[in-house]
C-alpha cells in the first residue's frame, strides 16, 4: 500500500457515508469556518463529517500512520423555548443518533466488508456533547482515530 492510500479511502468512505439513523446526507466540511457556512439555513438535524487527517511518523521503509476525524451530530440550540426537560429531550435524542453512527462505522470496520476500509482499525473513539458551536448548534461531537 502506498503511502497515504488510507487517507484517501477512509475519505473516499465518508464521502459516501450515509448512517442509517439519520435520514438525511452528511454535511462534508474541512473547518470551523466551512461548517459555519454550510450550516447557516439548515433546519432539523444535521450530520457534520470532518474530512479526516492523517500523520505519519517514521521512514518510508517503515512508518506509523494515525488518522482522525470528527462527526458532528447537531441541531439548532433551544432558544425561547428551552426549558431543562427539552434540551434532556433534545440532548437524548441526538446522542442516539451518534451512537448508532458510531456502531455502524465500528461495524464496518470490524467487517472488513467496504472496501475503503479494509487495512484500517479503529484505535480509538469518544462521544463528546457540544453547545452552541458553527453559529448557535448544539449535540454531541464523535471523535475516532484510526490505525
Amino acid at each position: 500500500m502506498r503511502r497515504f492510500e488510507k487517507l484517501t479511502n477512509l475519505s473516499l468512505y465518508l464521502a459516501q457515508f450515509r448512517p442509517k439513523c439519520f435520514d438525511g446526507k452528511p454535511i462534508l466540511v474541512v473547518n470551523q469556518g466551512k461548517a459555519t457556512s454550510r450550516l447557516v439555513n439548515r433546519t432539523g438535524v444535521q450530520v457534520v463529517i470532518a474530512r479526516p487527517e492523517e500523520h505519519q511518523t517514521g521512514n518510508s521503509d517503515s512508518y506509523v500512520s494515525d488518522m482522525q476525524t470528527a462527526i458532528f451530530v447537531l441541531e439548532k440550540d433551544l432558544t425561547s423555548e428551552r426549558t431543562d426537560e427539552t434540551e434532556n429531550e433534545q440532548y437524548a435524542r441526538l446522542l442516539d443518533i451518534a451512537v448508532g453512527i458510531m456502531t455502524e462505522i465500528e461495524a464496518d470496520v470490524a467487517a472488513s466488508c467496504n472496501e475503503h476500509l479494509r487495512g484500517l482499525t479503529l484505535a480509538s473513539a469518544g462521544i463528546v456533547p457540544e453547545a452552541s458551536i458553527f453559529g448557535g448548534w448544539s449535540g454531541y461531537s464523535i471523535e475516532i482515530s484510526f490505525e
